[in-house]
């Protein structure tokens, strides 16, 4: 009988708990089975993957979502704002000085209207140092503000960015954007 009721009560208490979303799947996702011509046709394949199952970013909780189409003119601001940090070797969202491509100090959303992309959304992860395309996913995803911009479904196009420095530092930029 006593066994009974501690059961009863625990189901009560269970229940009168607010429900949390745990972490669920794997912090890292498994690149998907293809060909990829280079590292960022591989972080666009993870970063899709790891859109395609729900996640805590952080102390935030996010749906699985969409995955991300390829923007050209998201490219290009990605692109070049890699070629300017590494040309400076500075991590910065800013433009930095001494960039060969935009005005310094201008953000992501300047560089991509200069490009074109007329948003209504528009967001950047930037990463220096990593090796490969599953070490930037990986350090993103660790990171609450980084892994929000992956699975932030107001997101629906990307533009990816990779250069290596003249000391050989990798820098690797994601523009999310959804147009007007």
């Amino acid at each position: 009988m006593k066994r009974l009721a501690l059961l009863g009560l625990l189901a009560v208490l269970l229940a009168a708990c607010p429900q949390t979303h745990p972490y669920v799947g794997n912090p890292i996702p498994e690149l998907p089975p293809g060909r990829y011509a280079n590292e960022l046709e591989k972080v666009l394949a993870l970063t899709n993957a790891a859109r395609a199952h729900e996640r805590n970013c952080g102390s935030a909780y996010f749906a699985a979502t969409a995955p991300l189409s390829r923007n050209s003119k998201l490219d290009t601001a990605a692109q070049y704002h890699a070629e300017d940090m590494a040309a400076a070797n500075q991590l910065t969202h800013s433009t930095p000085s001494g960039a060969i491509h935009y005005t310094p100090g201008m953000d992501v959303g300047q560089r991509v209207l200069h490009e074109g992309y007329n948003y209504r959304a528009v967001g950047e992860n930037i990463a220096a140092g990593q090796t490969s395309a599953e070490q930037v996913i990986t350090d993103w995803l660790e990171s609450p503000g980084h892994c929000a911009n992956i699975m932030n479904p107001n997101f629906e196009e990307i533009g990816l960015g990779y250069k290596k420095s003249a000391d050989n530092t990798p820098y690797w930029v994601q523009d999310f954007g959804a147009r007007q």
